[in-house]
């Protein structure tokens, strides 16, 4: 579908700012799992990330924010999910270096979003919406915190938390978002240890990272979802 000129407008300045954010998400790539300052000096700069990774995380940024703006639209909402993105880009690249999705990026993320879904509620009166993102966000928070208990060595508190966090902007957007979005976040786990495997990267017993899987999955479903969901009578 082709993007008129308003869209197109909020596509780049999306892009254009999650670039210009990409230095400082950059930095907090370093920081963060170190247990440094989260707002160090230099850290609009990408202090003290190096310029390959500096550039790597910009272009993330960019990227994801473009797409997000493209799939949101010039809504109420479309700010918190901007901030969705880029809380993502840097706990994918964490978790994939570290193994980690820290309560230091998460737990904000969590907040901070919930307070720009309510502020849209307010703006747009679907107080519906908000009301099934919180429900969605605490019954994916549950099922994930099952499997952890069930499979500790595979599913970590941290994805746990994630899970919570993803769950609440899907159940802004609609259950058949939440549904989808799990189950995309699983598939593209599944194909990436099988990947890794083939490979041999990885064994059934090597630790993989699953909150890549879990973010890219929540990501398709907020792009395709629309399209997939009217495509199978959703």
């Amino acid at each position: 579908m082709a993007l008129g000129p308003t869209d197109l407008a909020v596509v780049l300045t999306a892009a254009a700012a999650g670039l210009l954010l990409g230095p400082a998400l950059a930095a907090l790539t370093r920081t963060v799992p170190t247990g440094g300052r989260m707002l160090s000096r230099g850290i609009l700069r990408g202090a003290p990330a190096r310029a390959p990774r500096i550039a790597g995380v910009g272009i993330a940024a960019a990227a994801t924010s473009a797409v997000l703006a493209g799939a949101i639209g010039a809504s109420a909402a479309l700010p918190a999910f901007l901030l969705m993105g880029a809380a993502g880009v840097v706990l994918a690249v964490i978790d994939t270096e570290h193994h980690r999705l820290p309560d230091r990026v998460v737990l904000p993320s969590c907040a901070a979003g919930a307070a720009l879904l309510l502020i849209a509620a307010t703006v747009t009166g679907d107080f519906a919406a908000f009301a099934r993102a919180l429900s969605a966000a605490a019954a994916v928070f549950a099922a994930f915190f099952l499997l952890a208990l069930i499979s500790p060595e595979g599913f970590g508190f941290g994805d746990v938390k994630l899970g919570g966090l993803l769950g609440l902007y899907l159940g802004w957007l609609g259950w058949d978002f939440v549904i989808l979005g799990v189950v995309a976040g699983f598939l593209i786990g599944t194909v990436i240890a099988l990947v890794l495997m083939a490979l041999r990267r990885a064994s059934l017993r090597t630790p993989v990272p699953f909150g890549p899987a879990l973010l890219a999955g929540a990501l398709a479903a907020v792009v395709a979802g629309p399209r997939l969901l009217t495509a199978y009578g959703g």
